[in-house]
């Protein structure tokens, strides 16, 4: 359901990764064992700073500690098969970091190559699309205080978050995001920051681009039943508000179908399809 806010997994995995740690025929073994007595410390630490880029700093870890756990990741052994449950969890649903579709790889929130401490904990890996290597390793700026949000962590996903604005007269039209969060919303620049290094990375913009020729090209499939709701330009805004909200109900509040739903229930667009399809 973009970002969205999702349940957390029920565990960290920290007792998972410190029995790993323990495992004599792995390769791991004994260079992470340092490592396996401190994991449920960082585990606690993470989720009591709610994976917040901002407070978390990376851990001093070994280039042997960091090289071992890379290779658990890369490589899990039994213990650690969660990680291919998450990676296929939510398959074929709205992407939580980004809201687009098929979230099949997961997501290292705190990057792992620089938070290696936390390439095994499940708090820390989130299911994503593209967008995971799309946007890189940018999950803050510290200058401004912003961060990108976390899907078990910002409750906010959960509300519309931005629309976008655009000319609906336009062959091309270009699309604007604008915020919908209050000025004075504690999370609003978080919102922006996320926008911009998540979202705007992925072929977001290019999907609302299609999605606009294909509604104008085939209004009736793209706005299925919508005949019988234009007697007035009201009746036919009440319309593109309810397709709206079935899409958010269907695919989360932020997805990228939900926000073009969205842009084209704003008035100005919406007068323009009543009165050019």
């Amino acid at each position: 359901m973009p970002m969205r806010h999702v349940p957390k997994p029920a565990t960290c995995q920290s007792a998972s990764v410190a029995e790993t740690t323990r495992q004599k025929d792995l390769r791991s073994y004994p260079h992470l064992l340092k490592f396996g007595l401190r994991v449920a410390r960082a585990a606690a630490r993470y989720d009591a700073q709610q994976g917040n880029p901002l407070v978390i700093r990376p851990a001093r870890l070994t280039a042997t500690e960091k090289e071992e756990l890379l290779h658990l990741y890369k490589s899990p052994p039994k213990k650690l098969d969660y990680i291919e449950d998450m990676r296929a969890g939510l398959a074929g649903e709205t992407c939580p970091m980004c809201g687009g579709q098929d979230p099949v790889t997961l997501d290292h929130f705190l990057p792992r190559a620089t938070h290696t401490e936390f390439a095994l904990l499940s708090y820390n890996l989130v299911p994503a699309c593209a967008c995971n290597s799309k946007r890189g390793r940018v999950v803050a700026d510290a200058a401004h205080g912003t961060r990108i949000l976390h899907p078990y962590y910002d409750a906010c996903m959960n509300q519309p978050l931005f629309t976008c604005d655009f000319s609906p007269a336009d062959h091309a039209p270009t699309f604007a995001i604008r915020l919908l969060l209050a000025q004075d919303h504690p999370q609003r620049a978080n919102v922006g920051f996320h926008v911009q290094n998540v979202v705007l990375k992925t072929s977001f913009r290019t999907f609302l681009g299609k999605r606009w020729q294909r509604l104008k090209e085939l209004p009736d499939d793209m706005l299925f039943g919508n005949r019988p709701h234009r007697d007035s330009m009201a009746q036919f805004k009440s319309y593109l508000d309810d397709l709206c909200a079935s899409k958010a109900r269907l695919e989360g509040a932020n997805a990228w179908e939900t926000v073009f739903y969205r842009s084209i229930a704003e008035s100005t667009i919406a007068a323009w399809i009543f009165d050019n399809t």
